[in-house]
């Protein structure tokens, strides 16, 4: 009869199993009586001790306390003593004997305390008759000390010595009883001992047979199946030798050889996905065959993503190539034939083939370059190519070294992207470039022209608008109040317009020079602050002016504009500032990334959000020349001066509430 190896396992184990739950049913059932003899001498035995000894000291000390009150005079304290010991510590010591007593399997303990308790409370009569003869017993006369006397010796002694013969008796019976009981769990236990002994020892034999027929029936199949799959690890596929034995172990083998069989297959259907044949036949073993249907699933993502990959590389112009070293023939994606516009029938795929498409100009620069991209870090190269068409198309060239075992090279991978359109667009851009570059110049000249012209025409109106002034002060000086009151009107006005323009003229000459100072230093804004102060110190005490101001920087740019920038800030807050409020101007600079940022802070008649962009226009005014002079030029200047640091200034205001000027310096 045929048994599997699981079966003769199963019984194998069962046995041992069987050895093991019959060692722990006789440990447990030694253990059990044990603990319960042990528990019997804990509860029992060793209380039961303690009171026969309690009782016996109780007798005693009862016979003690009796002697003394006949032969050393009755007094007070043998007498409370005797009476605790017969009313309060006798019962008490008799009831716990009692529940003692009730506690053993057997009568004969409560027979035994029963007359132990008979004598002694025969020995408390006794006790008691002595007592009440001591009672009548009188100091002068000693003959009547004779009768208790005779009741200690005749009755008490006697007595009481029995009694604790019969207490130690039972004491010492007690004690055999508990040594018999320790006696007996130490033979239990010597016992138990040698059945475990016996039961290691067929175990531990048990054990090494088993473990024989485990190593000839499993681990040399196991190891020979092991050193089987390990060949599978590396790729070797082979099959081995089985009986026609339907045990476990031919099972495996049989099952191993099935595996060996299936992956061929599936390593030749991997083969053939690598060659890009996403064709080939292959046929999951059932629809439970996880690696099939993956195998499936791999096969056809990769065949999606390899036309994804063609259509993005025929969207970017890019295709790629691998180049085998030995043989120098070389491998294309579709995209390859698109840019070279290569017929794939008739091309012979060789490295030296491809290189001959690479337009005579730049063929000894890619042959030089490709040389040294086998033994140095490849870098990427452009040049030109004649394609089968001979259409010249411009290209960027990328590849990657593969290294073999023994860093020998194997094979070089890379890609080609058609960059002629982009080729274009840069020329097309340098072109613009240029193109721009000359408009600047351009625009640069005219700014210059329209500077100087600007310079010129200021400078060279002075000259008649100083004549005409003179002269209509001289007209005024010699004809005013001689003529008509309308005369004199016109007069006025000719004066006025003459200064007005003079002030304008002045105005347009100092904006035109704004930048004409070229030299850039270190700036410190507090030491301009104090200048601007200083300059406008009539003006700060006519108004009643406060300003205030944070720690400034030390920035980078053009003093004498700075100073401008500040003062003019600085006078329109005091100029336009509400009827019988003094201005107060608070002065304030954050470093905001690579800038500085500037604001000043006024209580003024502030502005409406309408005009924030149109106060930075030259002459323009929202006020009339009555109520606030000027010429509107003012902050013209400072918007230019702030564009000449490379910065924008801009306001933020509430009317009749004050405004903020916000301006920013580049910090470098």
């Amino acid at each position: 009869m045929n048994f599997s190896v699981r079966q003769r396992i199963y019984w194998g184990f069962s046995f041992l199993i069987l050895l093991l739950v019959l060692n722990g049913i006789a440990s447990l059932i030694t253990l059990n009586n044990n603990k319960k003899q042990s528990a019997n001498i804990l509860a029992i035995i060793d209380p039961s001790i303690q009171k026969l000894q309690s009782f016996r000291d109780l007798v005693i000390a009862s016979e003690k306390h009796t002697t003394n009150s006949v032969f050393l005079r009755l007094n007070q304290d043998d007498k409370d003593a005797l009476h605790r010991l017969h009313t309060i510590d006798y019962p008490n010591l008799k009831a716990q004997l009692n529940q003692l007593s009730q506690k053993k399997n057997n009568k004969f303990p409560a027979d035994s305390i029963n007359k132990l308790c008979a004598k002694f409370e025969q020995v408390i009569v006794i006790e008691n008759g002595i007592l009440s003869s001591l009672e009548n017993v009188k100091d002068n006369n000693p003959a009547s000390r004779l009768e208790p006397e005779r009741l200690v010796e005749a009755h008490l002694l006697p007595t009481t010595s029995g009694l604790i013969n019969a207490l130690s008796g039972a004491i010492s019976n007690e004690l055999n009883i508990r040594n018999k009981i320790n006696k007996n769990v130490d033979e239990s236990f010597s016992r138990l001992r040698l059945l475990i002994l016996i039961l290691t020892s067929t175990i531990i034999l048990m054990g090494l047979l088993l473990l024989l027929f485990v190593t000839k029936a499993i681990i040399t199949p196991l190891n020979k199946i092991k050193h089987a799959v390990i060949d599978l690890g590396k790729g070797i596929m082979r099959t081995l030798e089985y009986s026609e034995n339907k045990d476990e172990m031919n099972e495996m083998r049989r099952s191993l050889n099935n595996l060996s069989e299936n992956l061929h297959t599936a390593a030749t259907f991997v083969t053939e996905i690598g060659k890009r044949n996403f064709y080939s036949d292959f046929e999951p073993l059932s629809p439970q065959d996880t690696l099939g249907m993956a195998l499936i699933t791999m096969r056809n993502n990769i065949r999606v993503n390899d036309e994804k990959l063609n259509d993005a590389q025929h969207i970017a112009h890019i295709g790629s190539w691998e180049r085998d070293i030995k043989t120098d023939k070389v491998t294309f994606s579709d995209e390859m034939f698109n840019i070279f516009d290569i017929d794939p029938a008739s091309f012979d795929f060789m490295f030296e083939s491809l290189m001959k498409f690479v337009h005579p100009d730049d063929i000894e620069h890619a042959i030089d370059i490709n040389r040294k991209n086998l033994y140095m870090a490849p870098v990427p190269y452009e040049c030109k190519i004649v394609t089968a068409k001979g259409v010249i198309k411009h290209v960027l060239i990328q590849t990657k070294v593969v290294l073999g075992e023994f860093a020998e090279i194997e094979k070089t991978f890379g890609i080609v992207q058609d960059i002629t359109a982009r080729k274009l667009d840069e020329e097309l851009l340098r072109r613009s470039e240029r193109a721009l570059e000359t408009q600047n110049k351009e625009l640069e000249i005219k700014n210059r022209e329209l500077e100087q012209f600007a310079y010129v025409a200021s400078h060279d109106l002075q000259e008649p608008l100083r004549t005409t002034t003179s002269f209509v002060n001289m007209f005024k000086q010699q004809y005013f109040g001689k003529l008509d009151s309308r005369a004199d009107k016109f007069l006025n006005y000719i004066v006025q317009a003459s200064e007005r323009m003079s002030v304008l003229i002045k105005d347009l000459l100092d904006f035109s020079r704004i930048g004409n100072n070229k030299d850039i230093e270190q700036v410190d804004c507090n030491l301009i602050l104090q200048d601007v102060v200083a300059d406008i110190d009539q003006a700060i005490k006519d108004s009643d002016a406060e300003i205030k101001a944070d720690p400034l920087p030390v920035i980078t740019g053009y003093t004498t504009e700075l100073k401008q920038l500040f003062q003019n800030l600085i006078v329109n807050s005091i100029k336009f500032r509400r009827k019988d409020v003094p201005p107060k101007i608070k002065i304030v600079a954050q470093k905001r990334n690579d800038h500085w940022r500037f604001a000043f802070t006024d209580n003024g008649i502030g502005i409406d959000q309408k005009h924030n962009e149109r106060i930075f226009v030259i002459f323009q005014r929202l006020h009339n020349r009555t109520e606030y002079q000027g010429s509107g030029i003012g902050l013209s200047h400072c918007k230019k001066i702030v564009e000449l640091h490379n910065g924008k200034i801009w306001v933020e205001s509430t009317p009749n509430v004050g405004s903020t000027f916000n301006f920013t310096i580049e910090a470098n």
